[in-house]
């Protein structure tokens, strides 16, 4: 009986075996581009105020105004304009302009702080889309810091007009060559 049962085992075994099977899949990794910037703070301000402002110039820095995401094979290009050639008083009854080539835009950090490869220029705003980074390299939810600089002579031609605020919208840009 002992025989009977190992072979009964032995036949149920081999039975067993000779149904395994290896099923395969091909498993495939799909990499979409993605291309996106974004202005983190809606409004940014220049405020004049003391006697050194209107003679050296004003400046204000935005820490991460910008976030960028890339992923390609590539590189891209952030380019900046002012939507009209002015400024323009908020004020009714105001006719004052400031010509927006009065605001210098540039990257906090340069070069290094965008990555290997990249290219930063200071940029005069202008309503010309002009190239603030060039050949930036892949990046996930990169902030970056830009600092709008009134210069000093720039600052100097403000002085005869009228106290308001003055307003323009600036847009960012971001392609791939």
């Amino acid at each position: 009986m002992r025989r009977i049962y190992c072979l009964a085992l032995l036949t149920f075994a081999f039975a067993f075996q000779s149904r395994a099977q290896s099923p395969t899949t091909t498993l495939r990794l799909i990499l979409n581009p993605l291309l996106s910037i974004a202005v983190n703070q809606a409004t940014t301000d220049i405020t004049f105020a003391t006697l050194s402002d209107y003679q050296n110039g004003k400046s204000t820095d935005q820490a991460s105004h910008l976030t960028i995401t890339y992923v390609g094979a590539s590189t891209y290009t952030v380019k900046v304009a002012a939507s009209a050639a002015n400024f323009a008083g908020v004020t009714s009854g105001n006719t004052s302009t400031i010509p927006v080539g009065s605001v210098q835009v540039s990257v906090d950090g340069g070069a290094a702080s965008v990555g290997t490869g990249a290219s930063v220029s200071t940029v005069t705003l202008s309503t010309t889309a002009t190239t603030l980074i060039a050949t930036g390299p892949p990046a996930l939810a990169k902030n970056l810091g830009v600092t709008y600089t009134v210069p000093a002579a720039a600052a100097q031609n403000l002085i005869a007009l009228t106290p308001d605020t003055y307003t323009t919208t600036v847009t960012y840009t971001i392609s791939t060559p």
